[in-house]
């Protein structure tokens, strides 16, 4: 049960990173525009 727990935690950990490498650069784009 906790070996689940754990699993869910990194799932959510790396799709924040990827969602937030793919929405920094364009934000940052999008200001210095």
């Amino acid at each position: 049960m906790v070996i689940k727990k754990v699993v869910l935690v990194v799932v959510m950990v790396v799709v924040v990173m990827i969602l937030a490498a793919a929405v920094i650069p364009i934000t940052i784009m999008g200001h210095e525009r």
